[in-house]
């Protein structure tokens, strides 16, 4: 059984950020040019899916914007936050999605690669599709979650992009007449999918910083 949705996200999921710094003997830092608003939006489908027995739930979104705000040119973390729109479960709307993440840029970065990163998702987030009864869930608030990458591009003058593969993911409470949204607790969620983020000033750039 598939069940559509796009999360960035969480899950997520489709993702952004600027400034940030990393820790420890390999530390990373995030740069921004200047403070000001951060922007970021989807390069692809960002999907969320949870393994329930033999059965697994499956959403995915098409359509992904962050925003946020770029408060020093050097942080260690990012909030962010992210709305989910045109999201589906097996053919079934499901109603706009609100979440905020915070970023971090961990302490790894592959030479002449990406800074390996994690994100916590700071509040609960509902999942509903907007025909009642069909599929309802909650992925509350936890982390932090590995499997983010950062990297730099030259999209938007100069931005980051952040790619999820993210497993691990808890969600609860689910309830509805699809076969796999239908549990009290899950471990197994997973989630995957890109996004650019870029310092929405003139001229403006973000970069991984060692």
């Amino acid at each position: 059984m598939r069940l559509r949705f796009s999360i960035l996200g969480a899950l997520v999921a489709a993702l952004c950020m600027s400034g940030i710094a990393t820790a420890g003997a390999s530390a990373e830092e995030f740069g921004a040019s200047s403070t000001g608003g951060l922007l970021s939006e989807g390069t692809t489908e960002q999907v969320f899916t949870v393994k329930n027995g033999t059965e697994t739930l499956r959403v995915e979104c098409e359509k992904v914007k962050n925003s946020g705000e770029v408060k020093s040119t050097k942080t260690q973390t990012q909030i962010v936050a992210v709305e989910y729109t045109e999201c589906f479960t097996a053919g079934n709307k499901i109603k706009p999605i609100k979440a905020e993440y915070e970023f971090n840029a961990g302490t790894e970065k592959v030479p002449k690669g990406p800074a390996k990163g994690t994100v916590k998702v700071l509040k609960a987030v509902s999942v509903e599709t907007e025909s009642a009864g069909i599929c309802k869930l909650t992925v509350p608030a936890q982390g932090p979650l590995s499997g983010i990458t950062f990297s730099e591009n030259t999209k938007h003058n100069k931005g980051l992009t952040i790619a999820a593969s993210v497993t691990g993911i808890t969600s609860e409470s689910a309830s509805g007449t699809l076969a796999p949204c239908k549990y009290a607790s899950n471990k197994e969620g997973t989630y995957t999918g890109s996004a650019e983020a870029w310092l929405n000033v003139t001229g403006g750039e973000l970069s991984l910083l060692e």
